[in-house]
């Protein structure tokens, strides 16, 4: 009886020495997994710091209705500064037309008291 329990014991470290090896794969692939599990957990902490930069940057932008509104108020600016420009275009226009009748008057007052003698207008 003893020599079956020895060979059975014999038989038994046999199976454990092939147990034990396969253990100590799966535990190196273990260990690989956890430094690929690693690398991948430093790259989600990354993207996340990236991603919330990039929604705090988000926040700070237009939004569409923000735009429409800053657009709409440079229509409104462009229309006034255009009407602005008209209005000097006139007025200089009409300014000038008023320049050369006082310029004709003053030499039609010149001529009139030339002709009666009163003597010249000194002109400043």
């Amino acid at each position: 009886m003893n020599e079956e329990i020895i060979k059975k014991l014999e038989n038994h470290d046999g199976q454990l020495e092939i147990i034990a090896g396969t253990v100590l794969r799966h535990t190196e692939k273990l260990d690989e997994h956890a430094e690929k599990l690693d690398a991948i957990a430093r790259t989600v902490l990354d993207h996340s710091g990236r991603l919330d930069r990039i929604e705090h940057k988000m926040e700070q932008l237009a939004t569409r209705a923000d735009h429409q509104q800053i657009m709409s108020a440079i229509d409104n600016l462009l229309k006034i500064s255009t009407k602005r420009d008209h209005e000097t275009t006139s007025l200089t226009y009409n300014l000038r037309i008023v320049d050369d009748k006082v310029e004709k008057h003053d030499k039609d007052i010149t001529r009139i008291k030339t002709t009666l003698g009163l003597g010249q207008i000194v002109s400043g």
